[in-house]
């Protein structure tokens, strides 16, 4: 309980400290203060380096790395006590990452492999195959619908499907390899 407490506070001040270590443009690097342009420097009016929908898009990317943050750290609760209430969270947390960002293909990665951690195998493999429709040469969710095909290999409720199963999980590792 403590551990979470210091990394969410860790992940917090993170996030709340950013935005003061950002570096704006035309300042060397490590210095924050901005000098008032002459006209002499700069003959036309100063404008605003931010567009009106940037601050919108850093916001929904900040609320996606928190999300995602809780989301790992979640994950790590539910693989130190295998607790299903921590795996629902982390999937819950990681979704609404994957919401606010879903060309992100570590925060589909993390997802996936949260279904397959909470034996949650048919969503683990739809959400490999979505990653791999955008992204063919994703290794890590190759891997990971490999070992899910694997996994299901012992499954008894599996049925007859058998081969067809293994054939599909040399083909990812094969794939992987070829990669």
């Amino acid at each position: 309980m403590k551990l979470q407490r210091i990394t969410l506070l860790a992940v917090t001040f993170g996030l709340a400290s950013a935005p003061g270590f950002a570096e704006t443009p035309g300042n060397p690097p490590g210095e924050n203060k901005r000098q008032a342009p002459t006209t002499a420097q700069n003959p036309t009016p100063a404008t605003t380096e931010s567009t009106p929908g940037s601050s919108e898009k850093d916001s929904a990317r900040a609320d996606a790395y928190y999300n995602y943050a809780m989301g790992h750290i979640y994950e790590q609760q539910y693989e130190a006590s295998s607790n299903p209430d921590y795996a629902t969270k982390a999937i819950e947390a990681y979704k609404k990452a994957y919401a606010l960002d879903p060309k992100s293909p570590v925060i589909g990665e993390r997802l996936a492999e949260m279904y397959w951690k909470a034996q949650r195998t048919r969503e683990a493999e739809n959400e490999a195959k979505d990653i791999l429709k955008r992204d063919p040469t994703d290794v890590p969710s190759r891997r990971l619908l490999g070992r899910i095909y694997l996994r299901s290999l012992g499954d008894v409720n599996a049925g007859s499907g058998q081969s067809e199963t293994a054939n599909k999980a040399i083909e990812q590792f094969r794939e992987i390899n070829r990669l």
